[in-house]
């Protein structure tokens, strides 16, 4: 009977060995790490997103102000303010009828979803290089945004099984 239980725990043990260093392997393959925890935020932005930003407006907290070179807002669209993961988290300020850019990269799937909704895409607007659109603030009143991304995976590879969130509270006045 000793004999079996000595077996049973050298199977745990290798169990336990291959389980973590699965996941080590994950985390530098695919940088699955988390940011740290910022109090005054109710979720966090994971490390792995695509920041950008090139015109903020009203956000509290204050927002990050890094703008790197492959931010781009399509013609015609220059001086809309630029919602962003940066945003996760935060309060925008907007005014009946004010449109932004939404831009949440293209490293992700997204699927937007506002509640209630109070904010519609403007139809035919551009969805190329991370921007998934132009919106318009339709009502007066307060709206949040739940943006969820799901990676993007060929058919015939492994996939990550994640979502990644951003969430924004928009304030129409």
């Amino acid at each position: 009977m000793h004999k079996h239980h000595g077996a049973l725990r050298l199977l745990i043990i290798l169990v336990c060995l291959v389980l973590g260093g699965l996941a080590v392997y994950l985390v530098l393959v695919y940088g699955l790490t988390r940011a740290a925890h910022t109090p005054s935020m109710s979720t966090t932005t994971p490390a792995y997103f695509p920041i950008a930003s090139s015109t903020r407006g009203t956000s509290t907290p204050a927002a990050s102000t890094f703008t790197p070179a492959s931010t781009t807002v399509p013609s015609g669209e220059q001086g809309m303010k630029v919602i962003t993961n940066a945003d996760n988290g935060h309060i925008i300020t907007l005014t009946k009828n004010e449109r932004f850019v939404l831009q949440l990269g293209n490293s992700l799937k997204w699927n937007i979803a506002f509640i209630p909704p109070l904010i519609s895409r403007v139809s035919n607007s551009t969805t190329a290089g991370g921007v998934e659109g132009i919106y318009e603030a339709d009502a007066l009143g307060t709206t949040t945004m739940r943006a969820t991304g799901a990676p993007m995976c060929d058919p015939h590879q492994a996939c990550p099984e994640f979502l990644a969130e951003t969430t924004v509270t928009f304030v129409i006045q």
